[in-house]
């Protein structure tokens, strides 16, 4: 059984996600994944981090 567990930890990690990425403009100094962004400066964000950074950023959700 351990075998077949780590056979499907291999297919998942091939598969590729796609994220949905948004638009956003700094509201306050925040450094996010790894950058330092100021405020009012633009940057990209991934789907799965809105819901944090929406206290700290204007987040554009046009499709």
């Amino acid at each position: 059984m351990a075998k077949s567990k780590e056979e499907n930890i291999d297919v998942m990690e091939d598969e590729k996600v796609e994220e949905k990425i948004f638009k956003a403009k700094a509201k306050q100094y925040i450094k996010y994944a790894g950058t330092h962004i100021k405020i009012d400066e633009e940057f990209q964000v991934k789907e799965c981090d809105l819901e944090e950074l929406r206290k700290y950023a204007e987040i554009e959700e046009g499709e």
